[in-house]
């Protein structure tokens, strides 16, 4: 997810339509981030349900990014199409575009696009203002053990991944990270969840910065930049966090229906559900939550 490859290279929660898992064509040896980390960005962007194109009907990469080029550049975008073509992954020049249509922050209609990001940006920097840039003697006792908890966890955020830990970032984090849990009590903040926002950060600063978005200096760039980057995060974190919200719940109701699923499928398989309960629960715990 966070390989240093230039521009113009190629590039889970399942419940989410239309987010299509991204390659990891990017990553090389000399990358300075962890295989935890990017697991947790492939499993936060994995495939949507559905039934994956037949082994029998793939096409060379060429032709699939080409499709995909074509599907991004018709006035209405099929997402139906958008979503079959990019199962395997989305080449990095297309990934931003595509992941807002995916996940429903874009319209399909390109001529509504640009009114829509205004509107959505201006309603991030309208929550920011309302819920962060306040005193902290206005916060009740909740939120700010809310903003502790986030502020000790940001600088863990990514810790092999330098760009993460520049104050502009962090403090980009924090905004995100609050304004989400104060507009979603029912969770609030859990630990975790500020893995699941870098994928977005990443893609979408790169999406707009020349050369090797890991090597910018970040206090360089304006303040409306880092807003949009921030509201698209934000927006599209929302959008991903809807079907999954209670696997961050009081007593995980969403996490424990994915282990009494799967132990169900293994008792049919094996009848050796209950050590593969023992396991799979510690599993998905480490997938969902961390």
């Amino acid at each position: 997810m966070f390989g240093r490859s230039g521009k113009g290279k190629g590039g889970s929660p399942a419940a989410v339509p239309g987010i299509v898992k991204p390659t990891r064509q990017r990553i090389t040896a000399q990358d300075s981030i962890s295989s935890k980390q990017v697991a947790n960005g492939a499993d936060a962007l994995q495939a949507a349900p559905g039934t994956p194109p037949a082994s029998g009907s793939s096409t060379p990469s060429t032709s699939r990014a080409e499709r995909l080029a074509r599907v991004l550049e018709a006035e209405t975008v099929d997402i139906g199409e958008l979503r079959k073509i990019g199962w395997s992954g989305i080449p990095h020049e297309h990934r931003a575009l595509a992941w807002r249509l995916l996940l429903g922050y874009l319209p399909a209609n390109r001529e509504r696009r640009a009114a829509t990001l205004e509107r959505k940006r201006r309603e991030y920097r309208d929550a920011v203002a309302r819920y962060f840039d306040v005193n902290d003697d206005m916060r009740s006792d909740e939120e700010m053990h809310m903003k502790r908890q986030i502020a000790v966890d940001v600088p863990r955020t990514c810790p092999d991944v330098p760009l993460f830990h520049q104050s502009a970032m962090q403090q980009a984090l924090e905004r995100v990270l609050y304004v989400w849990s104060i507009r979603h009590p029912a969770s609030g903040y859990v630990q975790g969840i500020n893995d699941l926002i870098t994928p977005f950060m990443f893609v979408f600063l790169d999406e707009r910065v020349t050369g090797d978005v890991l090597a910018i200096d970040t206090s360089t760039l304006s303040a409306d930049f880092i807003s949009d980057v921030e509201a698209d995060t934000f927006w599209c974190t929302t959008a991903l966090l809807q079907g999954i919200q209670d696997n961050y719940t009081f007593a995980q109701p969403g996490i424990q229906r994915n282990v009494f699923k799967l132990k169900e499928i293994v008792h049919r398989i094996d009848g050796m559900a209950v050590c593969v309960f023992l396991c799979a629960r510690y599993w998905l715990v480490v997938q969902r939550a961390r």
